[in-house]
């Protein structure tokens, strides 16, 4: 596996985690907000709403890696002239 795509996939791992780490979150404020009266119900909703927010984000960061990945695994590989030049 080329170092890059090693890359790639830690950098979808880490996505991964954040993903938990935000459900686990998500869920904290959700058992907090069933709890929660007057105006920390009000904090606890826009809190469960800025959690959603960035599972989004973090979706948007999958994507993207994806994207980057797919993109340079269409490249051709460098031809030998340039590895030989890069050496110099």
């Amino acid at each position: 596996m080329p170092q890059s795509s090693k890359s790639a996939a830690r950098a979808l791992g880490a996505v991964d985690d954040t993903g938990e780490l935000l459900k686990l979150a998500e869920s904290a404020v959700e058992r907090a907000r069933r709890e929660a009266a007057g105006d920390a119900l009000g904090v606890a909703e826009r809190l469960k709403q800025h959690i959603q927010f960035l599972r989004d984000v973090a979706e948007l960061l999958r994507h993207e890696i994806e994207r980057v990945e797919r993109e340079r695994e269409a490249l051709p590989p460098p031809a030998p002239a340039a590895i030989e030049h890069k050496r110099l």
